[in-house]
């Protein structure tokens, strides 16, 4: 990521909570930062801030209540909490809840519209990251509490595309005069950025750039720009395209500099009986067999039955999720005992170890056997991401750099087409249907039920946390191997509607 063009604004707001590119203050108010693990009279007094993009809390000496030191019991789960700094980013909040501490009472916060009554004076906010994190509005002035309140619903829940951060980071990173040629990584907008992958790996011999998808004429999921073979013209590759579903044809990730053995990417073949076995696509395998040095065959593996579907992968995170939340140190020792048992049943740890498997077999494929392998899921642009991106993590160092991982996520998540908005839950529930009917998958009929389901599926599923919770497992087994570490990750999940969709939007505006 151009660190110019995420530098943090030269404007600094009271209390020093740093702001990006585009980034305002919107609303702010001193509260005091409760330890849920503890009893009410420990955590930390604070300013709150809600912006366009984030919750921010900065801890400060003065006002509040005078907090008790926690009981020994709870010292261990609230070590991390007092004097603790929060930066929350508003698509990590998954519910807002107002709680009446006079009158017991809990209410979920839904529409910015409908005013709060004074006697919720506590603010919880549950996030996608598996945090509860409340704030006490007791000792806030109503003239404080009530803007900043209507801001945090009205930001957290989004009916519309526009009104994600990445379009207001975007219209100040990409002035007239930005520089774009100090960029700290390749965006893989334009032909060039993929002949630099080429060049690096020593492919240019055997892949071509091709135009055939400018202004997105053939799909609209993949870049204007994408790696074929070399022996393949254009309209050789619209023919073979018109056998994918939405015309997701295999495109080039990635080459062993060595063997000329290539990974690419795609969506499975139409189940058209029509067809006869010389009408369907196999000029594209051809071509990567006949044009490569590699003396090995070329392969297609689907990965869909090995995978879960996508309502099954979220089901599945629903639940490790359930297991995960604790609303008091009382809930947490209760479920000890049978805590890693819990979690188990939750399949989460099946999925991971699925993903880890396939990934070893194509590695074997491509190292050993000198395979060229196309890998493809229902619509190429899921699961069929999460396995490439490992192999490639797993093949090239330069992908385990701090630099190549930025780089990857956005050459085969944002660029490719992962849909993003839709599997991490970034526009609320009142504009699925609208967001649904401008970006649906077309379904095709055939005999494969789990593939159209997949296809038609419009709702959340942690698609790309399953890959970073994968990525965190190579790290804890090989931590030398890579430049970036387990926190990392945790920022980079806590942040992604920044490090993805800004990319993405950013590009957008910059064509």
């Amino acid at each position: 990521m151009a660190a110019r063009n995420l530098a943090f604004n030269d404007r600094i707001e009271e209390n020093a909570v740093q702001v990006f590119l585009g980034e305002s203050v919107l609303a702010k108010a001193n509260v005091n930062r409760l330890n849920i693990m503890g009893s009410r009279n420990s955590g930390a007094r604070g300013t709150l801030f809600v912006t366009n993009f984030k919750v921010a809390f900065t801890s400060n000496c003065g006002g509040g209540y005078d907090f008790k030191k926690p009981s020994s019991l709870d010292k261990l789960l609230s070590e991390e909490v007092d004097d603790k700094d929060d930066i929350i980013p508003l698509t990590v909040i998954e519910h807002l809840f107002a709680i009446s501490t006079s009158k017991q009472k809990r209410k979920k916060i839904k529409d910015a519209s409908k005013e709060l009554s004074s006697n919720y004076d506590i603010i919880e906010i549950v996030t996608k990251d598996f945090r509860i994190i409340q704030y006490d509005f007791k000792l806030t002035s109503e003239e404080s509490r009530k803007p900043l309140i209507k801001m945090l619903s009205h930001y957290s829940f989004p009916t519309a595309l526009s009104r994600l951060f990445a379009f207001d980071y975007g219209k100040k990173a990409w002035q007239p005069n930005t520089n774009l040629t100090e960029r700290a990584f390749c965006t893989y907008s334009h032909a060039k950025d993929y002949e630099l992958d080429l060049n690096r790996l020593g492919a240019s011999e055997q892949w071509r750039v091709s135009k055939v998808n400018v202004e997105y004429r053939l799909c609209k999921s993949l870049p204007q720009y994408n790696v074929c073979p070399a022996s393949l013209d254009d309209e050789s590759i619209i023919v073979a395209a018109s056998k994918y579903p939405n015309n997701r044809f295999p495109v080039w990730l990635w080459s062993d500099s060595s063997t000329g053995a290539a990974l690419l990417l795609s969506s499975q073949l139409k189940n058209d009986t029509s067809l006869t076995m010389h009408e369907h696509p196999v000029t594209i395998t051809e071509s990567i067999r006949n044009k490569g040095h590699t003396t090995g065959e070329t392969i297609s593996i689907d990965i869909g039955s090995p995978c879960p579907t996508l309502k099954q992968l979220k089901s599945s995170f629903k639940k490790l999720k359930r297991e995960c939340i604790f609303r008091s140190s009382k809930d947490f020792w209760e479920s000890d005992s049978s805590w890693l048992g819990d979690i188990e049943q939750t399949g989460w740890l099946s999925h991971v170890s699925s993903c880890l498997e396939l990934v070893h077999d194509i590695i074997k494929k491509i190292n050993e056997k000198q395979t060229s392998v196309i890998v493809c899921d229902p619509d190429g642009r899921h699961f069929a991401i999460l396995i490439t991106s490992l192999v490639q993590i797993l093949l090239d160092p330069y992908y385990r750099s701090l630099m190549g991982l930025q780089a990857l996520i956005q050459k085969d998540w944002v660029m490719k087409g992962f849909p993003f908005c839709q599997r991490l839950h970034h526009i609320s529930e009142s504009s699925k249907s609208t967001i649904g009917s401008q970006i649906r998958t077309a379904s095709f009929k055939g005999k494969d039920e789990r593939r159209d389901k997949d296809l038609t599926y419009e709702g959340e599923s942690p698609v790309f946390v399953l890959f970073l919770e994968c990525l965190h497992q190579l790290i804890r087994q090989h931590p030398l191997e890579f430049e970036y570490t387990e926190q990392f990750l945790v920022c980079f999940m806590m942040h992604r509607i920044l490090v993805c969709l800004v990319l993405f939007y950013s590009t957008a505006l910059m064509n």
